[in-house]
């Protein structure tokens, strides 16, 4: 009976060491999959942050071209306003 029991005892910590392992190879799995999302999550941000900085440019252009309009108005305004 001393070497069943004694194969009894091995048959558990062996179980044991397996369920650890287990529960290692799931967490480091999980780990993973929270990894790649954060990485996905970061790729989301720096295309809209692109498409932010290219909409932002078209915007300036936009500005400066209405400015540049309205200071040809103005001054054509004021040539008018001088000739009178």
């Amino acid at each position: 009976m001393g070497k069943k029991n004694e194969l009894t005892a091995a048959t558990e910590r062996l179980d044991s060491a397996l369920k650890v392992m287990e529960e290692k190879v799931a967490s480091r799995r999980q780990e993973d999959l929270q990894r790649e999302s954060l990485e996905e999550q970061v790729q989301t941000l720096e295309a809209r942050l692109d498409e932010e900085r290219a909409r932002n440019q078209k915007l300036v252009a936009a500005n400066e071209d209405a400015t540049q309009r309205i200071d040809k108005v103005m001054s054509s305004i004021e040539g008018m306003l001088q000739s009178e």
